[in-house]
C-alpha cells in the first residue's frame, strides 16, 4: 500500500524534514510511523516552525498509519526479506515524553514565577 510518513525536528531558527514514501506492507508501515512520529515528538518542539508542523505531521502519520494496519499480515517472501519489526508503540518511546514534558515543566515555572511577583 502506497503511503508517506513525515517527521519534522526544529534547531532553534530552523527544522528538518523527513519525509518516507513507498509502498508498505503492514508491519513495516508501523515501523516507519511509530519512527517518524516518535522523532516528531521527540525533537518536533525545538523551533517556531517545527512546533507548528508537528502537530500536523502527527496527525497526517495518524492517516497514513490507520490505512496500512489494515493490510493483512505480511508474507515470507522466497528471497529471504523479512518485514521490519514494528518496535515499541509510539508512546512506551521514552523520546515521546522529553520534550513535551520539559515544555511542560517550563510552563509551570513561568506560571509559578509570575504567581510569586
Amino acid at each position: 500500500m502506497q503511503a508517506t510518513f513525515r517527521a519534522v525536528v526544529g534547531a532553534v531558527f530552523m527544522h528538518t524534514i523527513w519525509t518516507a514514501p513507498g509502498p508498505y506492507c503492514r508491519d513495516c508501515g508501523l515501523h516507519t510511523f511509530r519512527r517518524q512520529t516518535a522523532k516528531s515528538l521527540t525533537g518536533g518542539w525545538c523551533s517556531i516552525g517545527a512546533i507548528v508542523l508537528t502537530p500536523i505531521f502527527v496527525l497526517m502519520n495518524l492517516s497514513s498509519r490507520s490505512n496500512v494496519a489494515k493490510l493483512p499480515a505480511p508474507q515470507p517472501q522466497g528471497d529471504g526479506r523479512a518485514p521490519l519489526d514494528p518496535g515499541p508503540p509510539v508512546f512506551q518511546r521514552p523520546g515521546a515524553y522529553l520534550y513535551p514534558g520539559l515544555a511542560f515543566l517550563l510552563v509551570i515555572l513561568i506560571i509559578i514565577g509570575n504567581l510569586s511577583s
